[in-house]
């Protein structure tokens, strides 16, 4: 490989070197800062999201299991450890909100005849935690995104 030439010869003879000047540099990185100024806030939203996504499908998993369990004994609901010890769900204790890793608080009404899953997520926007699921309805059931 040859070098490569870093001078050209202009229409009057001169000789000029090749390569951007300072404020052209100076032009790229304050273009590329703002960019990264807009797109860095827009990235976390759409985690924030994709965190209540997924937790919304660990209470839906949770909801459905608790659904076969009810059927297959016709009587009752039940927390986590009944989900695992019948087979249903057996990683029903291990699901977790991905946006702290707590985990899910069962309550059970009296006899076990009704359930709510709840999320206890707190995102610090005031608006609470992902949600919660009574009985199979969920609580963003209407919700437009």
């Amino acid at each position: 490989m040859g070098n490569i030439d870093r001078e050209v010869i202009n229409m009057e003879g001169q000789t000029m070197k090749k390569g951007f000047t300072l404020i052209e540099l100076m032009i790229v990185v304050v273009i590329i800062g703002i960019l990264a100024a807009i797109a860095i806030p827009m990235f976390s939203s759409v985690q924030e999201e994709a965190k209540k996504a997924a937790c919304r499908s660990n209470l839906k998993n949770i909801a459905t299991a608790e659904a076969m369990y009810f059927a297959r004994l016709g009587h009752s609901y039940t927390d986590d450890a009944g989900l695992e010890s019948s087979g249903i769900l057996g990683n029903a204790s291990s699901l977790v909100c991905p946006g702290d890793g707590s985990a899910y608080i069962y309550t059970l009404a009296k006899q076990s005849s009704t359930y709510t899953v709840r999320c206890t997520y707190d995102d610090g926007s005031g608006s609470g935690a992902h949600g919660y699921i009574t009985d199979g309805v969920s609580s963003w059931q209407g919700e437009t995104t």
